[in-house]
């Protein structure tokens, strides 16, 4: 299998995040996109700028395009039953993960920022997404590795356990004690707020609302704040605006694209480091994985960074993201292809 190649140059690529969980490409980053009429034979291929994935839903249904998107429950269970349709999975570089602010409030202390991570039940918001889909779900352990790829390994470690009594220990030393169902401290409330777009799907608003009822059992009230779409990344995540956000990267088979993302920002300079959590020895680690050659050395230093980053509560990795989609039977060797490229030179329609 050779990596997937982004639709961009590597040198000065533009790796802006990917919608919420749910929803089809509303923006910048280029990914795994489909091919045009001509590349593919006279495949009919839908657009991914929509919020909405029931468009293209209809127009497979009514044969006017001839793959769509089956990731969501609702278009899965339409598409899965039509004549003549192949679901096909893959597993892609897609990862969706929760992103704390460490520049902001209570989640300056890490010790907060660790208390969320044992509070949040990753398997559970995992099933929640995946309970109607074809393939389970399940959490992964890395910032740098999917688990289909070589130099994969689970550095949760105690961070990535649930554990409510964990949280509440964390929780108790850091001050925030519980005055009722919910912490206060100094006479504040512990009070975050969970951004969301407006144009979400009904997944990642049952997301949000999960990881707000389990925060809340730890006596973290969670307000969820709904924003313009058109807004969400540059008023929002890509400044820092924000306690809590859930979106995606994608595409990140190269490590050395992840750099900016963990190393520490400088001032109003975040680089992708949009929660400002990161530290000197993360740094030096991203930087000496990024100059030696050694793919086995490399996943070394990577997996090293990975247990530090998890430990500062930088962010909350849930699931790997399938690709989900909906095929004619008879267009052969095209869906989704996981880590691999599409090898055009055997695509193309079954003879009949």
């Amino acid at each position: 299998m050779t990596a997937t190649r982004s639709a961009v140059p590597a040198i000065g690529r533009s790796r802006s995040p990917e919608p919420p969980s749910g929803s089809p490409r509303t923006t910048r980053r280029p990914r795994r996109s489909p091919r045009s009429p001509t590349r593919t034979g006279g495949v009919r291929s839908p657009s991914w700028t929509r919020s909405s994935s029931a468009p293209w839903t209809d127009a497979y249904l009514n044969k006017e395009i001839d793959y769509a998107s089956a990731i969501l429950p609702e278009d899965y269970k339409r598409l899965a039953k039509a004549a003549g349709t192949d679901i096909r999975t893959g597993a892609r570089w897609d990862e969706v993960h929760i992103t704390l602010n460490g520049a902001r409030g209570p989640l300056k202390d890490v010790r907060v920022r660790q208390a969320i991570q044992h509070a949040i039940d990753r398997k559970a918001v995992a099933t929640a997404f995946g309970k109607d889909l074809p393939d389970q779900l399940k959490t992964y352990g890395s910032h740098f590795f999917m688990p289909n790829q070589a130099g994969y390994q689970d550095n949760s470690g105690k961070y990535g356990t649930y554990d409510t009594a964990a949280a509440d220990k964390l929780l108790d030393e850091a001050g925030w004690k519980l005055k009722g169902d919910t912490r206060a401290k100094d006479g504040k409330q512990l009070a975050l707020i969970y951004t969301l777009s407006a144009g979400s799907t009904s997944a990642q608003e049952d997301q949000a609302e999960l990881i707000q009822a389990q925060l809340a059992a730890v006596g973290i009230k969670i307000s969820i704040k709904k924003v313009p779409s058109n807004d969400y990344f540059s008023k929002y995540v890509t400044i820092g605006n924000f306690d809590l956000v859930s979106f995606r990267w994608v595409d990140q088979v190269f490590r050395s694209e992840a750099y900016p993302i963990y190393r520490q920002a400088a001032g109003k300079n975040l680089y992708e480091n949009y929660g400002s959590v990161g530290s000197p020895e993360i740094d030096a680690l991203l930087k000496q994985a990024g100059e030696i050659t050694d793919p086995t050395e490399q996943a070394k230093l990577y997996n090293q960074a990975d247990t530090k980053i998890r430990a500062l509560g930088h962010s909350i990795p849930l699931y790997q993201r399938p690709q989900v989609l909906a095929v004619r039977s008879n267009f052969a060797h095209y869906g989704a292809g996981g880590l691999a490229d599409d090898d055009f030179t055997k695509v193309g329609w079954l003879k009949k």
